[in-house]
């Protein structure tokens, strides 16, 4: 039977089981403990908004389960949800407007998880703009035949579209899309069924959505796999937490080689904005001191890079480096400064100790270091240090060993202009 799409159609379909279970309206209303006179107007179409307790004492009283029950439900929901378009090629990626740099092995990484199925909730964290959409668009890319639905939050999808479907099903309170959470999910599970396909959840936070609504998706499809990007993780139980963080940056002993600071990810992908913005721009000994000042002064995160490459159009580049030894968020940004001071004020106790012994500590730390600096036990210090990195306070310093980190510059710039110790989260409150 296929799922009807028009609020009369409902009225039909409710006829047609009635019918075939051999009852009366009035046998019906007994049953459903719903009146004769609201059955008799919901089968000839004059009821237009069946309430969902209605749809659900009928599908009882009809003693529907499962596929029948479903299409019920959803043929009382929203028209266009159940329409036959929809399916899993309804809602794709967004085409990438440029390439991606210096992400190949996080790629690599969160492309075999997503086809393998082997973590089926990956929530790739990270600071605002440090390009955690644009290295899971570059995944869904690499991903071939496998179905890639696409939910981004910034973006209000059509009421009738699948992207509305997948928002509601989620219990999402955006843009007003909060109705039939319960309907629209069984439609969505019913739609993906047992295949293997991959739903990105792009910028979701996790107060926007059902919390319970993630892990009952994927029991009721065992073939699917969650992308989820975000700034923190949401706790959920089997979350697989992948830190994305900034860019390699330059040594300090790397400027002098305009050559070997081009290969560096952060310097890149600066040339590669500069280069668009000013025709002719090259990295040669005398820009090369400029363009590595700037990379480690905005941490190598990419937004943050654009934005320095759209100041120099009207900003000499020596000048700007200077400003920003003193100011970086002059350059990173108002968004990216709020999500830091909070991220740095709402810490635990024990994180935010460890932090303010961390961040002399300039040149790269190793766990030896960091439990030396502590005082804490190997099993102790390797969960704080684990947090300040998920928290994306902590970076590796180097992009071939990834067992040195270092505090991010950024962090050390907001803990100078606070002129305070860090803030533990109470302190902060």
């Amino acid at each position: 039977m296929r799922i009807p799409h028009t609020r009369r159609e409902f009225g039909e379909l409710l006829r047609v089981h009635r019918i075939r279970r051999a009852a009366t309206q009035h046998q019906l209303a007994g049953l459903s403990t719903v009146s004769v006179r609201a059955i008799r107007d919901l089968e000839l179409g004059k009821a237009h908004r069946p309430r969902r307790d209605t749809v659900r004492l009928l599908a009882d009283g009809l003693g529907l389960t499962g596929r029948e029950r479903v299409e019920f439900e959803t043929a009382s929901a929203a028209p266009g949800w159940a329409t036959p378009a929809h399916d899993l090629t309804s809602a794709p990626p967004p085409a990438p407007l440029d390439a991606v740099v210096g992400r190949a092995a996080e790629v690599a990484v969160l492309t075999e998880l997503a086809r393998s199925g082997s973590q089926r909730l990956v929530t790739v964290v990270g600071l605002p703009g440090v390009g955690k959409s644009r290295a899971v668009l570059e995944v869904a890319g690499a991903l071939g035949d496998l179905p890639v639905l696409w939910s981004a939050a910034a973006v209000a999808p059509a009421p009738d579209s699948l992207a509305a479907l997948v928002r509601t099903a989620l219990g999402s309170s955006f843009r007003g899309l909060s109705r039939g959470a319960d309907v629209a999910a069984a439609h969505l599970a019913e739609l993906v069924g047992d295949t293997a396909a991959v739903l990105v959840l792009d910028g979701y936070d996790r107060d926007d959505v059902d919390r319970d609504a993630l892990p009952e998706l994927l029991q009721r499809c065992p073939g699917l796999r969650i992308v989820l990007t975000t700034r923190t993780p949401w706790g959920l139980a089997g979350e697989r937490v992948f830190p994305l963080g900034p860019l390699p940056v330059p040594a300090l002993d790397a400027d002098g080689d305009p050559v070997a600071l081009g290969a560096v990810p952060a310097v890149r992908l600066l040339v590669s904005h500069l280069s668009r913005l000013q025709p002719g721009f090259a990295l040669t000994a005398n820009t090369a001191t400029g363009v590595a000042a700037l990379c480690r002064a905005l941490d190598g995160i990419p937004l943050a890079l654009e934005a320095a490459a759209a100041a120099l159009t009207v900003y000499p580049l020596a000048a700007l480096a200077e400003e920003l030894a003193d100011d970086p968020f002059g350059v990173a940004g108002e968004q990216l400064d709020t999500h830091l001071r909070r991220a740095v004020a709402t810490l635990d106790p024990a994180v935010a100790a460890l932090l303010a012994r961390l961040v002399g500590l300039r040149a790269g730390w190793s766990m030896v270091d960091a439990v030396r600096a502590s005082g804490l036990r190997p099993g102790a210090c390797a969960p704080l240090v684990r947090a300040l990195l998920v928290r994306g306070l902590v970076r590796c310093a180097d992009d071939t060993d990834r067992t040195r980190f270092t505090v991010l510059g950024l962090v050390v710039a907001h803990l100078r202009a606070a002129a305070a110790p860090v803030l533990t989260a109470k302190e902060a409150m």
